[in-house]
This record gives C-alpha cells, structure tokens and sequence, in this order.
C-alpha cells in the first residue's frame, strides 16, 4: 500500500466530486435545467476518473496494474468533460441545433484522439512509482506531448463556460447570485488557463509541471466548492 504524496488531492477530491455530481442529478430532476444534468455527470465521471488514479497506489505498485488504472482514469476523465461541452453546446449554441451538434461532433472526435493517444502512449510508456530521499513515495508523470496538447483541448470548454458565466454575472440583478455566478466562472476560467499550458510548462520543466499540477488541483477543488453553492440561475 503506498499513499503518494504528489496525488495527495485525488484522495481529498473523491468525495467532493461525487457530492457534486449527486446534487447536480437532483438538482436537474428537481428544476429540468440542462446544465445541472451537464455538472452531474461531469461530477460522477470525474469520481470516477479519481477513484482510478487513487486506487492504483494504494492496491499495488506494479507498474502493469498502474498503467492500465491510469488509462482507465484518463478515460473517465475525458468522459466527465465531454458533459461540459454538451454544456458548452447549450451555453453558446441555444437555440440552433446545427451549431450545438457540430460542438458536440468537435468534442466526440477530440475524445476518440485523446482515449487513443492515452491507451497507445500510456502502454509504451508504463506509469510507475518510486521513494523520494525524503521517504515518501510519488507517482512518475512522464511527459507525452500528443496526449498532453490532446487533453489540454479537451480541458478548453473550461475557458469557455467560465467566460460565459462571468459575462451572464454582469446580468443578474441580485447580489448574492451575482458573486456565486461570478466566482463559479473565474474558478473555471483559471482552470482552463492553467489546463491549456500544461503542455508548454511540462516541455520547459518537470518540477514546473508538479507545481501546475497541483495549481490545476486545487482551482478544481475550489471550482467545485463554488459548484456546490451554484444553483440554477444561469441560461435555463
């Protein structure tokens, strides 16, 4: 059993995404938004992208059995934002349905790339772990260009719905959903940013590619904790 110290925040945000997807599936029975349908899934998929990142460690350090836990992660993971470009479709393309399906079939052929880059790419190069000098033990992030600019689009529609929301903050009249509406769409936005360079810092550096991980983690955390307190208000 090895706890990794460099995935420390998968473990913390289990729960919290799967908080957020339960409440984004009530909320979506409860009022019919298409957006709250959207965060749910997008919650349940990333629970369990998570749950396969954090399993892996913990049940075995055999390399083979990383692997294929780490493909499986990245798959669910491109599964959770594919609901935020059905998002993306419903925010920017409402009422026509030709530009909202050619959103979709961008993001349907982005996925099939990415789940192909990670399956190929992943098994020529096995995902291990090791001790660091201090004595914890962490997981050895590779850098493999295709797949990081691959998933660095998919993580795009995060910029997109964060503008979106922060433009839809400016007109709403009450106070309190206005702050909620507005801190929701920074935390996206930021989180696109950061997910979108992750190519470029991971060419420059390693160590510079730990720290951006760990930023990309916590903005999640704190896009998450914003999900939880977003209600229905924008673009019913």
């Amino acid at each position: 059993m090895r706890i990794t110290i460099n995935s420390l925040y998968w473990y913390f945000g289990i729960p919290i995404v799967l908080f957020v997807g339960i409440r984004g599936l009530k909320q979506y029975k409860a009022t019919g938004n298409l957006l709250d349908r959207c965060i749910g899934w997008m919650g349940i998929f990333f629970t369990f992208s998570l749950l396969a990142y954090g399993l892996g460690p913990i049940i075995s350090d055999d390399s083979t059995i990383l692997t294929y836990l780490t493909i499986a992660a990245s798959l669910f993971q491109f599964m959770a934002l594919f609901f935020l470009w059905l998002a993306v479709a419903r925010l920017y393309s409402p009422k026509s349905k030709l530009g909202a399906k050619l959103i979709v079939a961008f993001d349907i052929i982005l996925v099939m790339i990415a789940s192909y880059l990670s399956i190929t790419q992943n098994l020529a190069t096995p995902t291990t772990i090791s001790q660091l000098p201090s004595g914890f033990w962490a997981i050895n992030y590779v850098s493999r260009p295709a797949l990081d600019i691959a998933t660095s689009l998919q993580y795009a529609c995060l910029l997109l719905i964060g503008a979106m929301f922060v433009y839809q903050a400016f007109t709403l009249v009450n106070t309190k959903n206005k702050r909620r509406t507005m801190l929701l769409g920074a935390a996206l936005f930021m989180v696109g940013v950061l997910s979108c360079l992750r190519p470029l810092v991971i060419a420059a550096s390693d160590s510079a590619f730990q720290y951006l991980t760990i930023a990309i983690a916590a903005l999640v955390v704190a896009l998450i904790v914003g999900s939880i307190f977003y209600g229905s208000k924008p673009n019913r």
